[in-house]
């Protein structure tokens, strides 16, 4: 999405009847198939994550890089992002 700002951003949406974009249709569907994804992520590695939580300190902002990069190897390179997009 595009902020007032310029840049484009993640927002949460907590309410999609007061959400305004030019595409409601697709920016939902789109962030139906994030949260499927990244359920099936936590799915796939939570024996590891978990593993990973016990034995290192977890300080919140370690933990995405964990995941992204140490255990899923989905944020490697950009080939894995666009293996991300296509999953999604």
């Amino acid at each position: 999405m595009q902020l007032e700002s310029g840049e484009k951003g993640w927002v949460k949406v907590t309410d999609w009847n007061s959400f305004q974009t030019e595409n409601k249709a697709a920016a939902r569907a789109h962030s139906k198939k994030l949260s499927t994804f990244c359920g099936r992520l936590l799915e796939e590695t939570e024996d590891e994550l978990s593993e990973w939580i016990k034995t290192t300190s977890t300080e919140s902002e370690y933990v995405s890089k964990a995941l992204c990069e140490d255990i899923s190897k989905h944020c490697r390179s950009t080939s894995a992002t666009i293996q991300i997009d296509d999953e999604l």
